[in-house]
């Protein structure tokens, strides 16, 4: 490194602080303005030297390939040069988030900050895809170096992109760094990560453990009189003891966070909690009370313009409709669902609205349209890491060639 010049020398550096044994790695012009304290034009000459010494190559307007570095064993690296870069990536994570789910609460006053480099959900679910090992490895260094404002901060977008993405794991691993960031700042918000943390363990399938840390959410978020906070950690709970295979104990819990949404007046926290209580009845023999709980949470999230909301509404009403025998009704409810999924960002959304039309198909004698639908739903779910969803619906396949045989 000793042909770079001072300002080279530590972008090169901090670039392989972040990944040391990188091969090929991405890196954005404005990734090194911020290491350069947002020059824009220094961050270009930087990348221009390193592109003469053979370090980057530029292919495109804004995006250059890192190539690897073979470095000497005594090399050392200073972490605290990444703080621009954190930040930089929580900005962008929280611009990715945002346009994927542009009407979810969040706390992060990141959220508020002008700008949106991504053009739609599968712009930023691709950036996320690319650079989901990166915002992992920085928010880990971040709550190791202390930074703990900004490591909730980072955690928090990657909640709703990893869901997106079906990175449950990873999904779990912020929130819990988020809790940890809080705790040392001794900040009730996070009861809020706890709830976060508990949906992802229900993700995993992991259900005591989601009901532990629902419940210790709740004594947090009473504990500091925060309604929307409990509403929150209460629906949480009842998603963990629903998918337990508890729909009466959750309806307890969804129907006080219904009232607390109430309250608080949220139109989308409202809709999703009677989403959730009109599933629960359904599986409760409860249909009329179920579809009327639904029918609510479609118009909820219509009248927010909330299309990602009101297409999961639709698809879980198209669901009750299908098993209360109208599968057509069911079709016409769920054909809108599909087109607004298609562009949502989410190969696990998509999967939902397929498999419902594929039963529907089913149930109509269009057994041709719904081996279609099964496959895909097969493949966009194992796209997402649901390997017990895909092979449910391939052995229900098997079963329908079969029966037209």
């Amino acid at each position: 490194m000793t042909e770079l010049s001072e300002q080279a020398q530590h972008v090169l550096s901090a670039l392989m602080t972040i990944h040391p044994a990188v091969t090929d790695e991405e890196v954005h012009l404005s990734m090194v303005a911020a290491l350069l304290g947002g020059s824009g034009s220094a961050a270009q000459n930087v990348l221009a030297e390193l592109g003469r010494a053979g370090y980057v190559t530029q292919h495109g307007a804004y995006r250059y390939q890192l190539h690897k570095v073979i470095q000497p064993a005594s090399a050392q690296h200073d972490p605290t040069v990444l703080r621009p870069v954190v930040e930089w990536m929580a900005q962008r994570a929280t611009q990715a988030e945002r346009i994927i789910q542009p009407h979810s609460w969040r706390l992060s006053s990141v959220y508020q900050m002008p700008g949106q480099v991504f053009t739609d959900a599968d712009h930023a679910m691709n950036w996320f895809r690319e650079h989901r090992v990166r915002l992992m490895t920085l928010l880990t260094l971040a709550l190791d170096q202390g930074w703990n404002e900004l490591a909730w901060q980072v955690a928090e977008p990657l909640w709703g992109l990893c869901r997106y993405a079906g990175q449950f794991h990873d999904e779990l691993v912020s929130q819990q760094i988020a809790v940890q960031a809080l705790d040392r700042l001794n900040q009730q918000r996070a009861s809020v990560f706890h709830s976060r943390a508990a949906h992802a363990h229900t993700d995993l399938g992991q259900h005591e453990h989601a009901e532990r840390e629902a419940t210790l959410a709740i004594g947090q978020a009473r504990a500091a009189k925060d309604r929307m906070a409990l509403s929150t950690a209460l629906y949480t709970r009842g998603r963990a003891r629903h998918a337990a295979g508890d729909p009466r104990t959750a309806l307890s819990d969804y129907q006080e966070a219904l009232e607390l949404a109430v309250e608080v007046d949220s139109p989308r926290s409202k809709a999703l909690r009677h989403r959730r209580i009109g599933a629960a009845l359904a599986e409760l023999d409860e249909t009329d009370r179920a579809l009327a709980h639904l029918r609510q949470a479609v118009a909820l999230m219509d009248s927010i313009s909330d299309h990602v909301g009101h297409a999961r509404a639709l698809t879980e009403l198209g669901r009750v409709l299908r098993q209360a025998g109208h599968p057509y009704e069911a079709s016409d409810t769920l054909g809108p669902a599909l087109l607004v999924m298609r562009n949502s960002g989410s190969d696990r959304y998509i999967a939902d609205v397929l498999t419902e039309l594929g039963h529907t198909s089913e149930a109509t004698g269009g057994l041709f349209s719904a081996r279609n639908y099964f496959t895909e739903a097969a493949d966009k779910y194992a796209a997402t890491g649901r390997a017990d969803l895909t092979d449910r619906l391939r052995a229900h396949l098997s079963s329908i060639g079969e029966e037209s045989q």
